[in-house]
């Protein structure tokens, strides 16, 4: 099984938020430890202990492409272990190909003052292409170039794809 874990899961804002959930359930546990344990209060622990566990996987996580047997899949990770992993259909798609877009995405806590503070990146999405490049599915999309022509180069090297440029034929 080759792994290729590339990228963060989750976006700065996200993570903010994740990490205020972090806090609050690290909080709790640290509450709940410091009084006299009864069974409701045991199950309340467990639960704190569960949840807080949870949002500190996702925080760490990030995501990629894993190549097993004779299939790639979409995978998610926390260091080189993998989570959880979506097949990637390669039925019909002969090619892959990088598209560059320019994004934004606004930032939810900056409302009074500055209503349209946005942040813009680049993202460099990832696509399956048909023979004629007329139908394509994004698999990935990446902030850093080079992690996405480290993707592509991982999908070249396990699969039948091959790299070209996107330029769709529609006759």
């Amino acid at each position: 099984m080759n792994k290729l874990p590339l990228e963060p899961n989750l976006t700065f804002q996200q993570k903010i938020h994740i990490a205020i959930f972090i806090f609050f359930g690290l909080a709790i546990i640290t509450a709940l430890l410091g009084t006299t344990v009864d069974a409701s209060k045991l199950l309340f622990l467990a639960l704190a202990v569960l949840v807080t566990s949870f949002f500190i996987v996702v925080f760490f996580s990030k995501n990629g492409l894993v190549h097993y047997g004779d299939k790639i899949y979409t995978g998610v990770f926390i260091g080189q272990i993998l989570l959880l992993k979506n097949r990637i259909d390669l039925t019909d798609k002969r090619a892959c190909s990088i598209l560059k877009f320019r994004k934004s995405q606004k930032y939810s806590f900056f409302t009074a003052a500055r209503p349209d503070l946005a942040h813009e990146f680049n993202a460099f999405d990832i696509y399956l292409l048909n023979d004629r490049h007329t139908k394509k599915s994004r698999i990935l999309s990446l902030k850093k170039g080079s992690n996405s022509k480290i993707a592509v180069q991982f999908l070249v090297d396990n699969t039948h794809l091959k790299h070209e440029v996107y330029s769709p034929n529609f006759k």
